[in-house]
């Protein structure tokens, strides 16, 4: 495959044809529960504060593997995603299903860790991938090894991109979300979204969320996406710009503003680290990073420890608005 497609061609596809990755979105989903952990609500009201900042997997998503871009934990249940994602999209490999998802795992890995070298080269301290780079990486390889006959096309390497991660890792809204940011809305808080995050994030949540964040207020300005920037969290790069949002257009300083994550290191170690409020999400088995074998967060606690996202709501003495 010797067509490299740009992100210009690719987000006018991702346009184009919005309403088609929608619908596929919306026919792969399924709901989902969270999974009750152990931990303890930690409620005290948290006073002076202007606007609420929220992680998605894990947070506002249940993340059917616990995180988003992992590979270990979206190939250790031994299912065929690989080979899935490209039947989906009408390429039938040469190999075998087992054969070829091992394979494909391994060029995805591969191109994963040549980018991050790459990025890590350039002073980049937590460098995050562009998937759709990934896997067009990917498909050169699988044509060039003749795995596939034929070379992806650009809307190919989208499709199986959405594929892909709709079988890995399902995701579903989680309870309670919509009621709290209309509360949050309707109680004029301003908000906003800090997520290590991939193209089909966003999508995603458009497809789930009805009415749409925009339509709760978010602006797009305060929607932080790892992949735009080539930073994963905890870089606090991620929240340069948000809070720079936030100082011009709103007046709000960072200490007036909640962050709620489920990762000790990623989320409340990060929005710590320049200066926010913090409020681990602690409700569901699959997402909840405690991670205290890592030195950063040893020492670290949480202004607040939610197991419900609607606790959000108490923190900052608010209850659910009736319809």
């Amino acid at each position: 495959m010797n067509t490299y497609f740009s992100q210009t061609e690719l987000q006018t596809l991702l346009t184009q044809n919005h309403q088609e990755w929608k619908s596929l979105i919306q026919s792969r989903c399924r709901p989902l529960s969270p999974i009750s952990t152990a931990a303890t609500a930690q409620l005290s009201t948290l006073s002076d504060l202007k606007a609420v900042v929220f992680d998605i997997y894990g947070t506002l998503l249940i993340s059917g593997s616990g995180e988003v871009g992992s590979l270990s934990a979206y190939e250790s249940r031994g299912q065929l995603h690989f080979f899935n994602a490209f039947q989906e999209a009408g390429i039938i490999p040469s190999l075998s299903p087992e054969v070829f998802n091992g394979v494909c795992s391994k060029f995805y890995e591969e191109a994963i860790q040549t980018r991050h070298r790459e990025l890590k080269s350039q002073g980049i301290d937590y460098p995050e991938v562009n998937i759709l780079e990934v896997w067009q990486s990917v498909g050169k390889t699988l044509f060039h090894d003749k795995i596939i006959s034929h070379s992806i096309s650009a809307y190919d390497i989208i499709l199986i991109a959405l594929e892909y991660e709709l079988s890995a890792n399902p995701t579903w809204p989680m309870p309670h979300t919509f009621e709290t940011l209309r509360t949050l809305f309707r109680h004029e808080y301003i908000m906003g979204i800090v997520s290590n995050a991939q193209f089909y994030t966003p999508l995603i949540l458009d497809s789930l969320y009805e009415p749409s964040l925009t339509d709760f207020g978010i602006a797009e300005e305060a929607k932080i996406w790892s992949y735009k920037l080539g930073y994963a969290k905890p870089s606090t790069r991620l929240f340069a710009s948000l809070l720079d949002y936030f100082d011009r257009r709103r007046g709000i300083q960072p200490s007036e503003v909640l962050y709620v994550g489920n990762d000790m290191l990623n989320d409340i170690y990060t929005a710590a680290a320049v200066g926010c409020r913090t409020a681990l999400f602690a409700g569901d088995q699959r997402s909840l990073r405690v991670r205290r074998e890592n030195s950063l967060v040893q020492s670290l606690q949480a202004d607040a420890i939610i197991t419900d996202i609607a606790q959000v709501l108490q923190i900052l003495g608010l209850s659910f608005d009736k319809e």
